[in-house]
């Protein structure tokens, strides 16, 4: 039996078919990197609209839950390209997490040609000329496990009211809080269109509307909003199942 050198690109090959969860895979691929001489990686991957934290070595803390205009890491998600930071204190976009961080590197992770996230090294001195193109090796070989795994699972709709609750949360407008609500309604239910009806003086209104049917559901008369507020007036959702040969309300 030949032995594998752990830190050759067959080594993390043979590491990451181990792999039991993206986790599992993304660690493998930063401990690879320390094996290596870098020893400040990190991997990032996007989950409902915000870049998180998956696996680190080489920090006491770190920066999770981050929007994907955020930092480096943040811009090299949304362009999908290397950024390459030789001198942090000259970048606009360098978010410090640890003092005495002078290099950064980041290439994205993609699977089947889609971006999911970055691969991210930071370093106390000068980082080597070939650290993107090493980068970029494992972030190929750690996408690909990605893929085999599954990939990244889809939020499930408590999750992602989970992170419209946190922009409830910071409104301050009482018509953008409207327009949120309007938001969260279409993601979590994944229909096209939603309205919110506000009772007024004893009068419904229509607060706001959103989608594809906006323009009509912002024209509903008080009979068509009574006509909503009595299918949820026990405190009940409604729905319809697809059905063309069932009775109606």
């Amino acid at each position: 039996m030949v032995e594998v050198d752990p830190r050759s690109d067959g080594g993390l090959l043979a590491h990451l078919a181990l792999a039991r969860d993206l986790r599992d895979a993304c660690q493998i691929a930063v401990d690879h990197l320390v094996n290596n001489g870098l020893s400040m990686p990190s991997v990032y991957l996007y989950r409902g609209g915000r870049l998180r934290c998956y696996a680190v070595r080489g920090y006491w803390q770190v920066f999770d839950g981050m929007p994907p205009s955020a930092g480096v890491i943040g811009r090299c998600f949304s362009s999908g390209t290397t950024v390459k930071v030789r001198a942090v204190g000259q970048s606009e976009d360098y978010l410090a997490a640890v003092p005495g961080v002078c290099a950064e590197v980041c290439v994205p992770l993609r699977i089947d040609g889609h971006v999911v996230g970055a691969l991210n090294v930071e370093s106390l001195s000068a980082l080597p000329d070939d650290t993107a193109d090493r980068l970029m090796g494992v972030a190929d070989r750690l996408g690909d496990r990605l893929e085999g795994l599954g990939g990244i699972p889809h939020e499930s709709g408590y999750q992602r009211l989970a992170v419209h609750a946190q922009r409830f949360a910071a409104a301050t407008d009482e018509q953008v809080l409207l327009e949120l609500v309007i938001t969260a309604a279409r993601d979590v239910s994944q229909l096209d269109s939603a309205v919110l009806a506000l009772q007024v003086g004893g009068q419904l209104r229509v607060g706001t509307a959103g989608g594809a049917l906006k323009s009509a559901l912002t024209d509903i008369d008080q009979a068509g909003l009574r006509l909503f507020r009595s299918w949820v007036a026990s405190g009940t959702s409604c729905y319809s199942v697809n059905d063309a040969s069932g009775q109606v309300f």
